[in-house]
């Protein structure tokens, strides 16, 4: 449920920022760059989101692991193994919502824009 709700959350952040620079998407498509052009910008947006939501999030949960340890006493260890596939499960998910945002991109006609 966890990565559905990511996806969702991280589809509205694109989908925001596409929404708001239109017609700058709109005047690099008029100038004649691919859709896969602007394809690839939006899945770096993602790629960026991923890394950049990972990072302070896994800093997080080490502090959450620490308290948690420390009040029940039980052993709770945060492997390469399990940091591997979560980043990995956040990359994937940022994706998928950037492949969700591109068809606005792509369905967007320079001429209506302006």
């Amino acid at each position: 449920m966890g990565f559905v709700i990511g996806i969702v959350l991280c589809y509205q952040i694109l989908y925001a920022d596409v929404t708001n620079n239109i017609q700058a998407y709109a005047t690099v498509k008029a100038i004649g760059y691919p859709d896969t052009y602007l394809s690839m910008v939006i899945l770096q947006q993602a790629l960026l989101l991923s890394v950049l939501g990972f990072v302070p999030a896994s800093i997080f949960s080490y502090f959450l692991y620490k308290i948690a340890i420390s009040v029940t006493g039980l052993i709770f260890k945060m492997s390469f193994h399990r940091i591997g596939f979560i980043f990995s499960m956040t990359v994937l998910m940022c994706v998928f919502s950037g492949l969700i945002s591109v068809f606005k991109v792509q369905r967007c006609d320079p001429a209506d824009v302006f």
